[in-house]
């Protein structure tokens, strides 16, 4: 998944995770704040972002089906479900675990995955 920091802590900062899945996962993707994929298991995987031109923008759901994604706050998650799941029940509050998360440094902005 692919998700910005800051629009995960703000969204859980006092709400609660529900666990129903893939309930939080459709939720957060029609406004554009995460992206998400089936890869079959956690592993090695190569995702490959492009910063789209303003211009570009148009729905929700054309976002979803084209792969974008709105970044905030200059960071980007990289992570599995699983620790998806774990930020967003501690309040959106990221400790990243070696080898399953990490962060990337990317501009704010709109995002083709």
């Amino acid at each position: 998944m692919l998700v910005s920091p800051d629009a995960l802590a703000r969204r859980y900062a006092e709400r609660e995770f529900d666990y129903t899945f893939p309930r939080e996962l459709l939720e957060f993707m029609t406004n554009g704040r995460l992206f998400a994929w089936k890869s079959g298991a956690e592993g090695e995987h190569t995702v490959i972002i492009n910063q789209m031109d303003s211009g570009n923008r148009g729905s929700v759901e054309a976002a979803i089906a084209s792969g974008q994604l709105f970044v905030e706050g200059n960071r980007l998650l990289v992570c599995p479900y699983s620790e998806f799941s774990l930020f967003a029940d501690s309040q959106g509050h990221v400790t990243l675990c070696e080898g399953l998360a990490y962060e990337v440094a990317v501009p704010s902005g709109s995002y083709d995955i």
